[in-house]
């Protein structure tokens, strides 16, 4: 019995000291995976702002000889959050705005949804509309992909 006292009492202030420092890291770690849970959130200092932008709806689709399509509407309007700074150097080069040709059912085009891409530190909040109508252009022309299709 007296081995396991001696086992507490010897460097007890280090042990104390690293089982609050093993807390502060799970807490801080665990914060910052799930941010929208009703935990302790240590991200108190960072500020986040919404910004909106209307990019053009672009098509992805297989590269070669193929149709023209006409993309309706041409622009959406997307809201999207993070921090200031990283707001500020979000421009719409760097917003992708796409439809996938390939979840078309068919030849009738119809409403496809838009998905998006965006830089890491931005959140995308809403995407207005989501779906757009795509329509097939008579005539003969050359598709190049805008994004390597997975």
């Amino acid at each position: 019995m007296q081995f396991w006292l001696d086992l507490i009492r010897e460097n007890f202030l280090l042990k104390l000291f690293s089982l609050g420092m093993a807390i502060l890291i799970y807490v801080a770690v665990n914060s910052h995976l799930a941010p929208d849970s009703e935990g302790l959130n240590l991200n108190l200092l960072k500020v986040t702002q919404k910004r909106e932008f209307r990019p053009p709806v672009q098509l992805m689709v297989s590269p070669g000889p193929g149709q023209g399509y006409k993309v309706t509407p041409e622009t959406v309007l997307l809201t999207v959050s993070g921090e200031v700074d990283a707001l500020k150097e979000l421009t719409l080069a760097k917003i992708q705005l796409f439809v996938r040709l390939e979840e078309a059912k068919g030849p009738m085009m119809g409403e496809l949804a838009v998905q998006a891409h965006v830089p890491r530190a931005i959140t995308i909040e809403s995407i207005d509309p989501p779906r757009v109508s795509v329509e097939t252009v008579s005539g003969n022309f050359m598709i190049f992909p805008i994004a390597p299709i997975k």
